[in-house]
């Protein structure tokens, strides 16, 4: 059998692996800051763009990721008990109908006759 893979943990490890990425990405951005002729001021100010963004980035993904993971399994769960609450309900109904097909009751007469 082909291992099992997870979704929920797919979607983590898919996320935990934006954050090199966008670390190199916003590296990238602040050397070509760096090549680009402007002035002092305005590479400050695009660095200070660029740490907030970083900063925002960087703090929302794996809060996001938390709520989405949590989200995920609290769904799963729910739809595991809707699924044994379903079976559980068919073969209780199952097994009624079973008994009263096949049960039968013998009366016992008496001994006067």
């Amino acid at each position: 059998n082909p291992p099992f893979e997870s979704e929920l943990e797919t979607f983590k490890k898919e996320i935990e692996d934006t954050k090199p990425q966008t670390d190199e990405m916003l590296a990238e951005l602040n050397q070509t800051i760096d090549e680009i002729k402007l002035s002092k001021r305005d590479a400050d100010k695009l660095r200070s763009v660029v740490t907030r963004l970083r900063n925002v980035i960087l703090g929302h993904i794996p809060f996001v990721a938390k709520s989405a993971y949590q989200s995920i399994e609290k769904a799963v769960v729910e739809a595991k008990g809707a699924i044994d609450l379903f079976y559980t309900g068919l073969l209780t109904r199952l097994g009624v109908k079973a008994l009263q097909d096949k049960a039968t009751i013998e009366l016992l007469e008496g001994k006067d006759k």
